[in-house]
């Protein structure tokens, strides 16, 4: 091909449907004349092929539907053609006429990532997610994806990012919630990197939840050094503690594996027993009259008697604290596991001070001073992976791109060009662009209801949308 192919190529991988290959081909050409259709095949595919005018097609060695296939696929379109815009199609599209105008304005802009409308998932209408999107060719040159350049997908994403419905997730507030029951525009810890002299810290920050899926899909238990065990899907993505043999120095986020190490940040505490639940609501008065981040001021002169019911609620409650001569009375200790432990079993009104010492700033999301010189989490190798079953799974996307699951640093459940491109800043959603992504319900329009029953299991649609978005593709 030409050293420059224009502005647009329109990548679509080929899973062996007899006959969408040109339909969909021929739907780009129409709305897009100029555009390069790039096809993608496994070199199992056996299917003759005619090119077109506009048209390359590029083999992948492996079979089809091997690991991470689509981003194998559209990684190898980005790479064999020249043009500045790459769209990352699939072969059930249907273009319809100005979708790529519609875009113009978000291409001037400098986006970088521009998500087009299916007409289909929630979210991808709602403008926080886009099923196929336009990629600048620059940002895929420099990295869109947040461990390697010159690719636009992972290869190792398998679209099962999840966890199981009571994976506990560390909220704002510092309490603990099943995922299950997180929904979007709740605020959960997450984290970014801050300056720290020569070099950056992971600092812990507010994260709003943007999107909440779900979805069946296998699970594995994954048990660590420290005997803690966590379960998710096979290609959960997890902060690496430690760099790993066999992977590229620097990648940020691995999938379980034995030997791999995970990033552990704290741990749910046990609730209060019902025969202490008094004790606690006595000693969080006591905190909220006399308490000061992680001190509680007592002077053993003025009020031995008081003093002495402290120490002897302290450790009733298990809390593990250091205790002075004289006024300042007793300071907790265990740094951020031992503070989170006071705070949620005592629940007291005052809990600014507590979240600053947990959190390492101030709770309103100030920095002042996020990491306090403590590390951001213990390194917990994995020493065994086991099959766990079948189950539904919830996955999170968050501000951040980043949450605490089951005590483990994680990054957001989410297509990770989409999901690192909302990170920098640089991802928009164009409403106008129209690109269907017609999936079950191409061809079943005129069948019967059990078809459209099945489908909504997984697209979620009412009767009527359907109806109405079936009149896009079978005018009247």
């Amino acid at each position: 091909m030409a050293a420059d192919d224009g502005d647009l190529a329109v990548l679509i991988p080929l899973w062996g449907r007899e006959g969408h290959d040109r339909r969909c081909a021929d739907s780009a050409h129409a709305a897009t004349p100029d555009a390069l259709v790039v096809f993608i095949v496994s070199t199992d595919d056996p299917t003759p092929r005619t090119l077109h005018a506009h048209e390359m097609l590029v083999t992948i060695p492996g079979p089809a539907g091997q690991r991470g296939d689509y981003a194998i696929k559209i990684n190898a379109g980005y790479r064999a053609c020249r043009a500045r815009w790459l769209f990352t199609g699939a072969d059930d599209l249907d273009f319809h006429p100005g979708w790529w105008e519609a875009t113009a304005d978000a291409r001037a802009a400098g986006f970088n990532v521009i998500g087009t409308n299916d007409l289909c998932n929630g979210r991808v209408v709602n403008g926080t997610h886009s099923t196929h999107s336009l990629v600048r060719r620059s940002y895929a040159d420099d990295g869109a994806v947040a461990d390697q350049q010159h690719a636009i997908y992972h290869e190792g994403y398998w679209h099962e990012y999840c966890q199981p419905p009571e994976a506990s997730i560390w909220m704002a507030d510092a309490t603990f919630r099943p995922i299950g029951d997180v929904t979007p525009g709740d605020r959960v810890v997450g984290w970014e990197r801050v300056p720290a002299g020569s070099m950056t810290l992971r600092a812990f920050t507010e994260s709003t939840v943007l999107a909440v899926r779900e979805r069946d899909a296998p699970l594995v238990r994954v048990t660590c050094a420290s005997g803690r065990v966590v379960r998710c899907t096979p290609d959960h993505r997890w902060l690496n503690g430690a760099w790993s043999p066999g992977l590229p120095a620097g990648r940020e986020y691995v999938t379980p594996t034995v030997g791999r190490t995970l990033l552990h940040v704290v741990d749910e505490p046990d609730p209060v027993p019902d025969d202490l639940a008094r004790v606690a609501g006595w000693l969080a008065g006591i905190y909220d009259g006399e308490g000061s981040r992680i001190q509680i001021a007592q002077d053993i002169e003025a009020n031995p008697e008081v003093r002495a019911a402290i120490r002897a609620a302290l450790n009733k409650l298990d809390v593990d604290y250091a205790e002075t001569d004289r006024t300042y009375g007793f300071t907790l200790r265990g740094g951020r596991q031992g503070y989170l432990d006071f705070l949620l079993r005592i629940d007291p009104v005052r809990r600014d001070g507590l979240l600053e010492a947990i959190l390492g700033g101030r709770a309103n999301g100030t920095v002042r001073n996020r990491w306090g010189g403590r590390r951001f989490g213990e390194k917990d190798r994995i020493v065994t992976v086991e099959p766990d079953g079948d189950s539904r799974v919830i996955s999170l996307t968050t501000t951040t791109g980043n949450y605490v699951g089951q005590g483990y640093a994680s990054r957001n459940c989410d297509d990770e060009l989409v999901g690192t491109a909302v990170a920098r800043g640089t991802f928009v959603s164009v409403h106008e662009a129209v690109v269907e992504h017609l999936h079950w319900l191409v061809g079943k329009a005129d069948r019967d209801d059990p078809v459209y029953v099945h489908g909504t299991k997984y697209s979620r649609l009412s009767r009527r949308h359907f109806l109405w978005r079936r009149k896009l593709w079978r005018p009247s």
